[in-house]
């Protein structure tokens, strides 16, 4: 299969799954048939079509909620931000870009994408806590700039690298990477 037809197959099959309502199984089920390259030259029509499936969702006033049953809210205007500083391979990337719906109350986070940008809902709470920007580096990708929520009454942690070493650690444990080392940064962190 070349880059142009692996391309006008994701094309088609995430204009059938946004009018189905799932794009994320659609994307999930031609990663395996496509090679990773051509997926991630695709990743933009994927985004798109995530998009046009929220803009469709929110101009149906249909809202978004967690697993738990809590409504999305965005982020708000209380913010910091700190640099993540996370490298990825292109495959690492469109694993992520699936985004992650919780499996069940006890699954703290939901995820979302949105372009390159990951955003981490506390289930529970609906609150989103961290933004996080994926970007091009060399030859593969960079979890880079965060924008991290600091609403004192959804989230307490000012550290802001104590915040990066906690997604470094959601980030390990969605790729099945060891995240040892982030806890250690973390506890670093936290010392300071």
């Amino acid at each position: 299969m070349d880059y142009s037809d692996a391309s006008n197959q994701l094309k088609e099959l995430l204009r059938e799954a946004v009018q189905a309502g799932d794009v994320a199984e659609a994307a999930l089920e031609l990663a395996g048939a496509v090679h990773a390259e051509a997926l991630l030259a695709s990743l933009a029509a994927f985004n798109q079509a995530a998009r046009i499936a929220q803009a469709n969702s929110a101009q149906s006033g249909q809202k978004r909620f967690t697993k738990s049953g809590a409504e999305l809210q965005p982020m708000p205007e209380q913010t910091g931000e700190v640099r993540v500083d996370f490298p990825l391979t292109a495959e690492q990337v469109a694993v992520l870009q699936t985004g992650k719906a919780p499996e069940d109350d006890f699954d703290r986070w939901h995820v979302e994408v949105d372009g390159m940008h990951l955003r981490y809902y506390r289930n529970a709470t609906g609150y989103c806590f961290f933004d996080l920007e994926i970007e091009p580096s060399g030859d593969g990708y960079l979890a880079g700039n965060m924008i991290v929520n600091q609403h004192d009454k959804q989230y307490t942690e000012t550290n802001m690298a104590v915040c990066a070493a906690q997604v470094k650690i959601l980030l390990a444990n969605t790729l099945g990477l060891d995240d040892e080392a982030y806890w250690d940064e973390m506890d670093a962190a936290s010392d300071e």
